[in-house]
């Protein structure tokens, strides 16, 4: 259960309690907005004995002691990369759905890949996205633009903004951090997805911003003005509120400034953070 439904409902603890460090309030998910479409569909569940993988960055470093886990849509198993970013994960269960998980959002970006139906897996490499380092975190505060280099979001006074407390504990942690992803390097969901042609990695991942959350990105495409373009999430929340799990969908779309500098989203906005994919609308 997350960690703002247990601090909300006095349930345990609020998250950070036990750490010796003062992470301020957490932030309930917003609940006056009206709820992402939803994608849940039932599934057959799959046996999955053992997942090998090797964790590794865009420059083929490889990322140790980072969180992965194997992930349906009723079971989830932790484990965590080790020396050299080796996975090796012994599970002998039924997932839902399942799919591998990797990064929590603070040292690298979330990402879920669905798994073959095969029991016993070997996925090589796989690359993941590093962060920005976690001291140039921006605070994320309702009432105007919160940019981090050139991720830029704007948010109105009265924004509601849900994080998840139990992934992001510090304040630092639950600052606005983004990077760029370059697509020939990006991790294979990437290439799987709806034909992207940029891609920004974003977080605290799954922050809800209700009312959305205004997006301003450089144009690095040199997209003519004007150009109508279409914003998409990666599904990483096994609820798929807003995008199907392991998958992409459209939340918001968005057009290139007169001035050809940047693309901004128009309605509805950005609702929550996560990894974006942006494409130029057929």
């Amino acid at each position: 259960m997350r960690c703002w439904l247990t601090f909300l409902f006095g349930l345990l603890p609020a998250c950070g309690d036990d750490s010796g460090s003062d992470p301020g309030p957490v932030l309930p998910t917003p609940s006056s907005c009206d709820p992402g479409p939803g994608y849940r569909e039932a599934g057959a569940p799959q046996q999955v004995d053992s997942v090998e993988a090797r964790l590794v960055d865009l420059d083929g470093e490889p990322v140790e002691s980072e969180l992965v886990q194997v992930c349906g849509l009723d079971l989830c198993t932790n484990g965590k990369s080790g020396i050299d970013g080796r996975v090796s994960m012994t599970l002998g269960q039924k997932f839902l759905e399942p799919a591998f998980k990797f990064g929590e959002g603070r040292v690298s970006a979330r990402f879920a890949q669905l798994l073959p139906g095969e029991t016993e897996l070997d996925l090589g490499e796989v690359r993941t996205v590093r962060l920005p380092d976690l001291g140039t975190a921006v605070p994320l505060v309702a009432g105007g633009s919160v940019a981090y280099d050139d991720f830029e979001l704007t948010l109105a006074g009265e924004t509601e903004i849900g994080i998840d407390g139990l992934s992001f504990r510090t304040a630092e942690e639950r600052g606005l951090r983004a990077v760029a992803v370059p697509i020939a390097e990006a991790p294979d969901v990437v290439a799987e997805g709806p034909g992207l042609e940029m891609v920004w990695a974003a977080t605290p991942v799954e922050t809800r911003f209700c009312p959305p959350a205004a997006l301003s990105v450089p144009n690095s495409e040199g997209w003519a003005p004007g150009t109508a373009v279409e914003v998409y999430l990666h599904g990483v929340d096994i609820t798929e509120e807003w995008a199907p799990y392991g998958g992409w969908a459209k939340i918001s779309d968005a057009v290139v400034s007169d001035d050809g500098e940047r693309i901004e989203t128009t309605e509805p906005g950005l609702p929550v953070l996560g990894v974006l994919g942006l494409r130029r609308a057929d």
